[in-house]
């Protein structure tokens, strides 16, 4: 006999008891940084320290994760790191996961099925531990995937949400998310965060139709593009020109 996996009742619940929730507005600034064993794949950031900072609210509905802004505490490095500002949306009354990115031709958007997207998160078969602690003063509980990814989530705030794309399939907003080579962790959590507006344009499920080339990103205008390189200020929080 098949093994049910807990979180699928879990999850059930969840689903049934989101309905009150969509009036309940939460913003969470997250802080990323890459792990030291990042310089397997790209030497060159050995020898940097950066911290990129994104926020994600949610309100009614919908929810907006983004770009905010990069603090690099050194950089030894040669290289140049190109930022694009980026957007993604997710509008959880018709299912639709929506990004929007300096990267794009403009007045485009890259769109996703929620379900679809779910489901590719359900398949990383998380499974609950019985570690738990406080992220930014919320209580969370520790879930980690067959691919060694970790999530700890909120199970007091229930949003199928969290950093990165932003679809979990676990029972709690994500406030902290760790890959192979990457980590996120929510350093401030508020309620009663101002209201999402899904952004207008032309949308599409073909990304590689509106990806601009190479050439036109290193074009894009400080209000679409932070440059990282030797001549960056540092200790200086650098945000997306308006």
């Amino acid at each position: 006999m098949k093994k049910k996996n807990p979180l699928n009742s879990i999850l059930a619940l969840l689903f049934l008891s989101y309905a009150p929730l969509t009036g309940q507005s939460i913003k969470v600034v997250y802080h990323a940084t890459a792990k030291e064993n990042i310089q397997e794949i790209l030497p060159e950031l050995s020898q940097q320290k950066i911290i990129y900072s994104y926020s994600l609210t949610i309100n009614h509905g919908a929810s907006k994760y983004c770009r905010d802004s990069v603090y690099v505490i050194y950089d030894r490095s040669d290289s140049k790191e190109y930022w694009p500002y980026k957007e993604v949306y997710k509008d959880y009354n018709n299912g639709v996961w929506l990004e929007k990115s300096g990267s794009y031709m403009e007045g485009y958007l890259y769109e996703q099925g929620l379900d679809e997207l779910r489901e590719r998160n359900t398949r990383q078969q998380w499974a609950l531990t019985s570690e738990q602690k406080a992220i930014a003063g919320i209580p969370c509980r520790q879930a980690i995937a067959k691919n060694g990814d970790v999530a700890w989530f909120a199970p007091d705030i229930p949003y199928l949400d969290g950093p990165q794309d932003g679809v979990f399939s676990l029972p709690g907003l994500v406030l902290e998310y760790e890959t192979q080579y990457y980590k996120w962790s929510a350093v401030e959590v508020l309620f009663n965060a101002q209201t999402v507006a899904l952004p207008d344009g032309i949308r599409t499920h073909k990304k590689n139709t509106i990806q601009l080339s190479y050439n036109d990103i290193m074009s894009l205008g400080k209000d679409k593009l932070i440059i990282i390189d030797a001549q960056t200020p540092l200790e200086t929080w650098l945000k997306f020109e308006q």
